[in-house]
């Protein structure tokens, strides 16, 4: 029977077999029950407990507790500890609130961290309102305007308008306060070594607890414990008895935002003083709200309301409205249909006792979950447990179609069927489609009518499968012609395991395993958002797999997980291949630094020699590094060498003892392709563009029938001959742009932005009559002729004002009739990009040969020098130093050709021959390519043969 429903949902028409149920004329409305996760109700290794500053200067007056142990002596007063100095209302009350959560956490195991932070001053700190240093005398608020500071509740002033003007914090917050009006200065408080700034005698803190100091520095303040805390390095118990601010503190780069990475924490429950101050700023920061990067990407940020206070209620009131505006969940519905957004999830825990706060978090909208059966048996059958990538638990989600479209007729899978754990319907007999809205009784009747429907419906599916498989994207093996043999030796998963840090390579991971599943169908390759269920399970996978492909991008080295995983396959003995991300615009980060940043005692195993059996064919013991470029010809490229280094450690090829050689099918990479001139063409490459003779070397060693003369004469001789004749032939007097072969993007005609299309110039420009006054002369002057009259008087850079009488010579471009005889060969000159070009002396030669030849119609082809060891610079830089009139006319209207170095060379090759307008033939269609060009130096010279052998 399902058969015959199988045969109506492919060849009947949808809503011809059978009508979807009528919606309802409302929505559903949320179900009254939801579930809880067991696992998610745990303190475990992936929470911390965030305590900021409940320490005895931020602390009301409260009674001494006869049935509890201080943990110091303290002085008291009729029963009484005095407040402190900056007292916040209330609060004595959140020490039970606190002490309930860490009983909690100790009888859970003490897997979660506990991590506390004290306001630490030095005396004369620059928050302080010292009358010696020009403010009022402590005891009351230093405000720095003409206003006053109301609670919102009673109307009461909290100070002064008195400010001290010579002691000025110069952190970035103070000086912007200032700088706005609205900085404020404190009483002397939580000075280091007093009781002022020791934690509250009753706080419980285990031996455990990770102490931060804030306010360690004579001259800077802090009110977010993720940016500048210092961590405390005093035995337990000591961390608020040192007596100097700066004693026993570990190094600045070791701050909260690393330790919680360390730790890998991705629930950050938080609690302490202020609400409106220092634990507003450190929340905000976690959630992504101020100008800082989210620390605990995928993650949960969690204020506990009962565990914190505020000065100013509206104040504190805004804290928690903009943590709950950062939920996931409005009312029962999940907000995204993404597994978690990399924005952390925000949650304002309003409940009593700890118990019962992580049951209300854990049972917000439908529930969290270990299996789609239990989300079934709190609900129903149309919802599924979808898992968490950042948790060891899921949560219970609405079934969805399979294809994510959106299906909302007022029943979950149409009460036809049953959630799958993928969160896709089963649905019941005779009813078919994503979400179950096509079916019925009536499928029976019309299965009859559609057999023949059925069996042609068969033979075209088979006739485009058959199609498909022909024009396959898939790599091919250069000998055969066929598909590479994916094998996996005994005990193996994976053909290759993508190691990572989520925060600058998770998107191009994605995208290797995207491409390379089309690439090299069947291939198995580990991700962790698509396989990790547990991190406990790495290990286990690095051994499942042959080779592990590590993405080198900021921060990697600094990632415990990643070293985690590289220790690992270092220890399994597992091949690396190392891709390298160097744009630091996108995650990047120079190899060198990399290298700095790799643990000494791994250094040497992930960048030196791998070891003998390791070695791939061709590699002369050196470790292979795979750069990644974003640009699709050049991404093709590292994805063809990675797919190569994957199979040269599977068992088949390893038997064979060499690497495969992989093309694209259908030659569809340019590389693969050999290029011609149907006639002659001259590549012109001046000696005063440094670098610019060896690259035309090898685009003539590239390009059939493209010649690069020998400098017998200066280039303006050569371009003011090609003028002569082009005149003599009758050529029109204008500049016209000649259609363009566009090529990959390297950069944006804006300055400061980077194109997402690259293209090369070519430029042809016609003879232009000048105007010398009221006089037109009949024959255009010669160039250096021409040059020399309008350097007279002008600058480099000239900058012309309207209605100027002075000869325009690179005027800008418009519409014209080509000139260039179809007898004379195609001209060509190279302008080689790079940190010499348009400098010095050679720099004014070089702009009058480019001058000469856009008059002559020479074809001007930009190539761009990506190699930083070649003298690659962002091409900003080339708007600023080439010479204004070749700006303005057009040089850089389209976009320079790209020239990147190593296993990227010969797809830049072949770019650069498109541009210039060369066909393509399959390669042994035509003559050996071989270099026509000789060297700029005295008696010439050639491309050495290596070189071009690996063109």
């Amino acid at each position: 029977m399902r058969l015959l429903v199988l045969i109506a949902a492919i060849c009947l028409p949808r809503g011809t077999v059978g009508a979807p149920p009528t919606p309802p004329s409302t929505p559903l409305s949320s179900p009254s029950l939801s579930s809880a996760s067991a696992a998610c109700q745990q303190l475990g290794h992936q929470d911390a407990l965030l305590i900021l500053d409940v320490q005895n200067a931020f602390m009301e007056a409260r009674p001494i507790r006869p049935q509890a142990t201080p943990s110091y002596n303290v002085p008291a007063v009729d029963g009484f500890i005095a407040q402190g100095n900056l007292s916040v209302p209330d609060s004595g009350a959140i020490i039970d609130v606190i002490n309930a959560w860490l009983s909690l956490r100790n009888s859970s195991g003490r897997n979660a961290s506990v991590i506390a932070t004290l306001d630490y001053h030095p005396p004369d700190h620059c928050s302080f309102c010292n009358s010696h240093e020009g403010g009022i005398p402590a005891g009351s608020f230093c405000l720095f305007g003409a206003h006053t500071w109301s609670t919102g509740d009673t109307g009461d002033t909290l100070g002064s308008t008195a400010n001290n003007n010579s002691h000025v914090c110069e952190d970035t917050v103070s000086q912007t306060a200032f700088s706005q009006n609205g900085y404020y200065q404190w009483p002397f408080h939580a000075i280091a070594g007093s009781l002022s700034a020791r934690f509250d005698p009753y706080l419980d803190l285990p031996d455990d607890t990770v102490a931060f100091k804030l306010g360690t520095q004579l001259m800077e303040d802090n009110y977010d414990a993720l940016d500048g805390a210092r961590r405390s390095l005093a035995p337990a118990g000591q961390h608020d008895s040192q007596p100097s601010a700066l004693d026993l503190l570990d190094d600045p780069a070791h701050d909260l935002t690393t330790e919680l990475e360390i730790r890998g924490v991705k629930r950050l429950f938080v609690f302490g003083l202020a609400t409106d101050y220092v634990v507003g700023e450190t929340v905000k920061h976690a959630l992504g709200l101020s100008d800082y990067t989210a620390p605990l990407l995928g993650g949960q940020v969690l204020l506990v309301a009962d565990g914190t206070r505020a000065i100013l209620s509206h104040l504190g009131e805004a804290v928690t409205d903009a943590v709950d505006k950062r939920s996931r969940y409005v009312d029962k519905y999940i907000t995204t249909n993404s597994n978690l957004t990399d924005d952390p999830d925000g949650y304002v825990i309003k409940v009593s006792g700890a118990s019962e706060g992580l049951l209300e978090l854990c049972s917000r909208g439908l529930g969290t979950c270990e299996d789609s059966a239990q989300c079934q048996s709190a609900l129903n059958r149309e919802y599924y447990c979808r898992p968490l990538a950042a948790f060891d638990w899921g949560e219970c989600a609405a079934c969805r179609d399979v294809d994510q479209s959106v299906v909302d007729l007022g029943a979950i899978c149409h009460g036809h069927g049953t959630c799958t754990d993928n969160g896709a319907c089963s649905c019941d007999l005779l009813y078919y489609g994503g979400a179950c809205a096509y079916g019925g009784p009536v499928v029976v009747a019309a299965v009859a009518s559609t057999v023949t429907l059925f069996f042609a419906c068969c033979v075209l599916v088979i006739a485009t499968r058959m199609c498909t498989r022909r024009r396959s994207l898939g790599l091919r093996v250069e000998k055969t012609g066929l598909l590479p043999v994916l094998s996996l030796a005994e005990g193996h998963r994976y053909h290759l395991f993508l190691s990572h840090i989520w925060a600058t390579g998770q998107d191009q991971v994605a995208v290797i395993k995207r491409r390379l599943a089309t690439l090299l169908p069947g291939a198995s390759i580990f991700l962790d958002v698509d396989d990790l269920l547990s991190a406990d399970n790495l290990e286990a996978h690095i051994a499942e797999s042959t080779v592990v492909l590590v993405f080198l991008s900021a921060g990697y080295f600094k990632s415990r997980n990643c070293l985690r995983e590289l220790r690992a396959a270092l220890k399994e003995e597992k091949p690396l291949l190392l891709v390298h991300e160097s744009n630091p615009s996108k995650g990047g980060a120079p190899l060198e630094q990399l290298q700095q940043e790799c643990p000494l005692e791994l250094r040497d195993a992930v960048f030196g020699p791998p070891p003998p059996d390791q070695r791939l064919s061709g590699d002369h013991g050196a470790m292979r590094i795979v750069p990644w470029h974003r640009l699709n010809r050049f991404q093709l490229e590292s994805l063809r060498l990675i797919a190569e280094a994957t199979l040269s450690h599977t068992p088949h090829y390893r038997k064979k003892g060499r690497s495969p050689r992989l093309y694209f099918p259908e030659r569809s990479d340019p590389a693969d392709y050999e290029f011609h001139f149907p006639t002659p063409a001259v590549l012109h490459a001046s000696q005063h563009n440094p670098g610019a003779v060896h690259v035309a070397e090898l685009l003539a060693a590239r390009v059939d029938n493209l010649d690069c003369p020998q400098q017998s004469r200066p280039l303006l001789e050569t371009f003011e001959r090609l003028r002569k004749e082009s005149h003599s032939s009758g050529s029109s007097v204008s500049l016209q742009r000649l259609p363009i072969a566009r090529a990959q993007p390297s950069h944006s005609r804006g300055v400061g932005k980077v194109s997402r299309a690259l293209a090369s110039v070519v430029m042809r420009v016609g003879v232009q009559r000048t105007r010398l006054g009221r006089h037109r002369s009949k024959v255009a002057p010669s160039w250096p002729a021409a040059w020399s009259n309008a350097k007279r008087g002008r600058s480099r850079h000239p900058r012309e004002p309207s209605g100027s009488s002075r000869p325009q010579l690179v005027p800008q471009l418009s519409r014209m009739h080509s000139f260039r005889s179809a007898s004379r060969a195609r001209q060509f000159l190279l302008l080689y990009l790079n940190a010499d070009t348009f400098v010095g002396e050679a720099g004014d030669a070089l702009e009058m040969e480019v001058h000469a030849a856009i008059s002559a119609g020479v074809e001007v082809v930009v190539l761009h020098e990506k190699d930083p060891g070649a003298g690659s610079v962002p091409f900003e830089h080339f708007l600023q130093v080439t010479p204004e009139q070749l700006v303005r006319a057009g040089l850089y209207r389209a976009l320079a050709t790209p020239w990147f170095p190593g296993p990227h060379a010969r797809v830049s090759l072949a770019t650069a021959a498109q541009a210039m307008g060369a066909s393509k033939r399959k390669k042994g269609h035509g003559q050996a390519a071989r270099s026509r060009c000789s060297a700029s130096t005295p008696g010439g010279g050639s491309v050495p043969a290596d070189l071009l052998a690996g063109l």
